[in-house]
């Protein structure tokens, strides 16, 4: 198995940035901050589902793309083949590996899938995580690391499924809400708890003992 482009992308404030880029003519990966939407060389779509519901993608050449057949980077640049799949940390999700092969058909079969997960799993804990976990808090004008405000019920309904390790999509359908109000919830969590991260929620949380 073997991927000649690809990408890593995490979230931070409730948002997804490309932060590495890798691509076929080059061998080192580039670090990058820019959104996934600026970025040309990626099937968008793809991203967006797997961000959304943690689901794993392939997709091979021959094979039928389903309901990414409209993605303009698939439709127009044809790879060979397209493996994503969601980073966990402790079953949350924090972030998306996307991984091509523009030469090589059926590179990313079901029989060589799991190479690709131990690879995102490589990712989660050697390569960036513990940067990401110690990364500073937002800045908290109080003086204190407390929360300035209470959460509501329904913020916390929400933490405790992000802590269960739902995506945004499945927290909407759970809670009966559009994903748009879940993402709004979210980013008030994390103002109230001085993070930018789902897994620095988590942890903020459970040092107060919210969870």
């Amino acid at each position: 198995m073997r991927a000649d482009s690809g990408c890593l992308i995490f979230e931070k404030d409730g948002e997804l940035f490309i932060e590495a880029i890798k691509d076929s003519g080059n061998d080192k990966p580039e670090a990058k901050t820019i959104f996934p939407e600026d970025y040309e060389e990626i099937a968008k779509s793809v991203v967006r589902y797997v961000a959304r519901t943690s689901d794993t993608v392939v997709i091979n050449l021959g094979e039928q793309a389903g309901i990414f057949s409209n993605d303009h980077y698939i439709t127009e640049s044809n790879p060979k083949s397209i493996a994503c799949l969601p980073l966990l940390f402790q079953g949350i999700p924090f972030g998306v590996l996307y991984l091509e092969n523009n030469f090589l058909p059926g590179v990313f079969a079901p029989a060589r899938l799991e190479a690709v997960k131990l690879l995102s799993a490589q990712i989660a804990y050697a390569k960036k995580l513990q940067d990401y976990i110690a990364e500073e808090p937002a800045d908290d004008s109080t003086g204190h690391s407390g929360i300035v405000e209470y959460l509501t019920d329904r913020e916390t309904e929400v933490l405790e499924l992000i802590a269960e390790g739902l995506s945004n999509m499945e927290i909407s359908e759970k809670l009966h809400m559009s994903v748009n109000t879940v993402k709004t919830h979210v980013k008030n969590i994390y103002s109230k708890l001085s993070v930018n991260r789902r897994v620095q929620a988590v942890q903020k949380a459970r040092e107060l003992k919210l969870l």
